[in-house]
């Protein structure tokens, strides 16, 4: 187990006393920014997406998403959470490109989220 349990009281002591927090600089604010938006629209695909297709685990993971990007956590644990994010964004994607009914939309939406992740 390691010292896994220790990180997670850090955690929790540094948001407790809100020591060592600052707003992320100019290149870490498209990190941060990026998870969140994508975890907003996953919270407005939610209302949208039919009731057999999985909305609860779609809502559940963008609130997830958008919980470990919170601009106030200490820099080194955002550090390690926007990592996490790379699990949850791809099926967020994936559930808003299968909602977009004609295959030109698709690529449109497609395009503009690549976009968000290219430099």
């Amino acid at each position: 187990m390691g010292g896994d349990p220790y990180k997670g009281i850090s955690f929790i002591r540094e948001l407790i006393y809100l020591e060592k927090i600052s707003l992320p600089n100019i290149f870490t604010l498209n990190n941060v920014l990026t998870p969140l938006l994508i975890g907003f629209v996953g919270v407005l695909l939610y209302k949208h997406l039919p009731s057999n297709v999985g909305r609860k685990t779609i809502l559940t993971l963008s609130v997830i998403l958008i919980l470990l990007n919170i601009p106030v956590i200490p820099k080194d644990f955002l550090w390690r959470f926007n990592l996490m994010s790379s699990i949850l964004i791809p099926v967020i994607i994936g559930a808003l490109i299968g909602f977009i009914g004609n295959s030109k939309g698709k690529l449109l939406v497609s395009l503009i989220i690549i976009g968000f992740f290219i430099p």
